[in-house]
């Protein structure tokens, strides 16, 4: 059962000499696991550790004004566990805002606020610390799945300082497909995680049928760079050597349609159907509006901004197989 999969455990800390000679933090932190209803055996403690299991709902309760009656949210996305699905650790565990007053900061950096608006989700790495400052911290600690860490070549790091003032990528893979890798990386200017695609030009040049795949991988970014559509995938920015090409797109948080149906037990309700479908009509219109097919539309390459509901944006991605029409 998905439910019974444990995704992460936290550490959860109350620093109460945070703020020395300010007002305290309060009684302390408590667990309540049923939202929106007093716990007769709710106790306050200074620190809590706990299990995650997918779609369970756990609740923390911190009771302080610099807290927020729902300040953030941790979620995972569980895609298919078989290693045919080229995912690069499954589940994948997420932490949102949810619009939080004083924000929600990861390693030092907020994710999200009230001030910010609506923000997607922050991919979370073992180790990571969440911080609702100025006195709580929860420790990450994913155990679900190892990660996937990949080493890059001394010609690819060469390359990679050439935009390192804009774009920084990790070695954490998050996909890995036939022609080509996705990892995460960060937009350094604007301080949020993406993806970055990166191509290796020289093996593809050595494949049987070069031509029809270096084509391929160059029109997929070109196509990205001048379409612009909130159902489709946002691109970012691109950076072609000789040797290897990297396009940076926007992160999905929410995880892809099949993953989606997943989350519903292969039920999906008929009106966040319609809403999804919409959605994809809407991007193909778009693409056929600008003499574009798509030519690879399955679950797999539907996306969502938010998740793991499907309630959020769905973007059309993988625009590979692509081509024009005249």
């Amino acid at each position: 059962m998905a439910s019974e999969l444990v995704i992460a455990r936290l550490d959860c800390v109350q620093n109460d000499d945070r703020l020395p000679g300010f007002q305290p933090a309060g009684d302390g932190l408590s667990h309540n696991n049923t939202p929106g209803e007093p716990d007769t055996d709710q106790f306050w403690q200074r620190r809590l550790h706990f299990s995650v299991h997918a779609k369970e709902i756990i609740n923390v309760v911190i009771d302080n004004c610099y807290v927020s009656r729902q300040h953030f949210e941790i979620y995972s996305v569980i895609y298919d566990n078989t290693e045919s699905s080229g995912r690069g650790e499954l589940p994948m565990v997420y932490v949102r805002d949810c619009q939080s007053l004083e924000g929600t900061f990861v390693n030092g950096c907020c994710i999200g606020s009230k001030a910010q608006g609506h923000t997607p989700g922050y991919l979370l790495s073992h180790g990571d610390v969440i911080t609702i400052a100025p006195y709580w911290e929860f420790h990450v600690e994913l155990w679900s799945s190892p990660s996937r860490l990949h080493t890059f070549s001394e010609l690819q790091i060469q390359e990679m300082h050439r935009f390192r003032d804009r774009y920084v990528i990790t070695d954490r893979r998050l996909g890995k497909g036939s022609v080509g890798s996705v990892y995460l990386a960060f937009d350094v200017r604007g301080n949020r995680q993406v993806a970055c695609k990166i191509h290796n030009l020289d093996e593809l040049r050595e494949s049987r049928y070069q031509k029809h795949m270096i084509r391929r991988v160059i029109d997929e970014s070109d196509i990205l760079g001048k379409i612009r559509h909130p159902n489709i995938l946002h691109f970012e920015y691109a950076f072609r050597s000789r040797h290897t090409l990297y396009t940076f797109i926007e992160l999905a948080t929410g995880g892809d349609l099949f993953s989606t149906v997943l989350f519903y037990n292969e039920s999906v309700p008929p009106q966040l159907a319609q809403l999804i479908i919409y959605q994809i009509v809407r991007a193909v219109r778009h693409l056929h509006r600008h003499h574009l097919t798509h030519r690879d539309l399955k679950p797999e390459n539907i996306f969502f901004a938010d998740g793991p509901s499907g309630k959020g944006r769905a973007i059309v991605g993988d625009l590979g197989f692509a081509t024009s029409i005249h």
